[in-house]
Formats: C-alpha cells, sequence, structure tokens
C-alpha cells in the first residue's frame, strides 16, 4: 500500500509539473510576443521622429 501511494504521489507530482510547464510556455511566449511589439512600437517611434525631424530640418532649411 505504501508504494502504490507514493507510486500515486509521484504520478500527480509529474502531471502537475507537465500542466506548470505547459503555462510557463504560454506565458514565456505571451511575453515574448509583447516584448516584440514593444521593441516594434519603439522602431516605429523612432522613424517617425527621424521624418519629423527631417521635416523641420528641411523647412528650417529654407
Amino acid at each position: 500500500m505504501f508504494n502504490k501511494n507514493k507510486e500515486i504521489k509521484k504520478a500527480c507530482k509529474e502531471e502537475l509539473l507537465d500542466e506548470a510547464q505547459k503555462v510557463y510556455n504560454v506565458n514565456n511566449k505571451e511575453l515574448e510576443n509583447l516584448l516584440n511589439t514593444y521593441i516594434d512600437n519603439i522602431e516605429d517611434n523612432r522613424k517617425i521622429l527621424n521624418l519629423k525631424c527631417d521635416e523641420v530640418i528641411e523647412e528650417c532649411s529654407k
């Protein structure tokens, strides 16, 4: 009986670890997507600022 309980506990622990790994993978992927979006937004903002600066420089040069 003792070994049976030990096996059950081990199986439960492994299943919980598997579930935790799945949640971690999903959260990790979501975080990765969020960071990529953030980086893309920074790049877009940089491009917009560069265009605006070019416009201002062009106007000032007239």
